[in-house]
């Protein structure tokens, strides 16, 4: 039998190199939408898309302040996206979010509607797929799914950070009554979020405080505060969980917080963070940016890689 001929491997960088992952990258992308036109349930198709798209992604773009250079998509495709979504017709949204997913890699929006649609069309394994591929971006860059293009719009808008909270990234944070809670933490946080993501935040926050007043001890009714900070944040209402988060501050410090439990310190400060880059908005704010700079400082000694992802430059 003749003999097979070597394939010919480019160096490990370079323009050969680059050349070689960009003619990778059209033919996967061409063999993705092959079989999601064949078969719209076909996970491979966005195993591969996903796979080949972030390939070439080393490290979050640049950003000042959360805020990246990277043009603003939402402006033109934004109300499609919208009246897409808000129709009747999954097939035709998920054609629209995988076909300008390509060239718009970092709006997430696009991801979590993907899997929407193919949950209401019935694809679970697709969708599982999806969700797979884009999570495990996520975990090698978890600030990505805090940073903004260049008008200022976020990457994921509130529903998608709720959905990679919840569904892509949990944290777990245990179930069960222990600690004096007096409610199954993951329970409550699951039944508010399904408020939340239905337009009720304020039904939501009542099942939060309905479980803070069943809480034994202090530090329960902390964590309860804590978790309504959070949804509140999650749910695009950051003057509702900073006047939360600031009186939690106050608490901690009173209380030596990050000495008798820094992980729920670590907690706190780094929604304080997240929570002040967006109350901030674009000009330099010298009280928000004397906040930061303890919060910062508070957070690196507590959590370093939280600190890393979550702290930008400081006027």
């Amino acid at each position: 039998a003749p003999a097979i001929a070597a394939v010919a491997v480019p160096t490990a960088s370079g323009p050969e190199m680059d050349r070689a992952i960009n003619a990778l990258r059209g033919n996967m992308i061409a063999m993705a939408k092959a079989i999601r036109a064949a078969n719209p349930g076909d996970p491979r198709s966005y195993q591969a898309l996903r796979s080949v798209l972030w390939l070439s992604i080393s490290a979050p773009p640049p950003d000042q302040g959360g805020r990246t250079m990277l043009p603003d998509p939402t402006g033109e495709l934004g109300p499609v996206l919208s009246t897409l979504s808000q129709g009747d017709d999954p097939a035709k949204l998920l054609e629209f979010c995988e076909s300008n997913v390509v060239d718009r890699l970092f709006w997430l929006d696009l991801h979590r509607h993907a899997a929407t649609a193919l949950g209401a069309l019935g694809h679970t394994a697709a969708r599982d797929a999806l969700q797979g591929q884009t999570a495990a971006f996520l975990m090698r860059f978890p600030k990505i799914a805090g940073l903004a293009f260049d008008s200022g719009t976020a990457f994921a808008d509130a529903a998608t950070r709720m959905w990679i909270s919840d569904e892509l990234l949990p944290s777990g944070g245990g179930g069960g009554d222990g600690g004096g809670l007096g409610a199954d933490l993951a329970e409550v946080r699951g039944n508010a979020r399904a408020l939340a993501a239905k337009g009720s935040l304020g039904e939501a926050a009542a099942l939060f405080e309905d479980a803070r007043n069943q809480a034994i001890g202090e530090r329960a009714r902390f964590l309860w505060d804590l978790e309504k900070a959070r949804l509140c944040m999650d749910a695009g209402r950051v003057d509702l969980a900073m006047s939360l988060l600031m009186h939690l501050d106050k608490l901690a410090g009173e209380s030596s917080l990050d000495v008798w439990d820094p992980s729920i310190c670590a907690d706190l400060t780094a929604l304080l963070l997240r929570g002040s880059a967006a109350a901030a908005g674009t000009e330099p704010d010298p009280e928000w940016t004397a906040l930061r700079r303890i919060w910062t400082t508070r957070l690196s000694r507590l959590d370093m890689r939280a600190a890393v992802d979550l702290s930008g430059p400081l006027a």
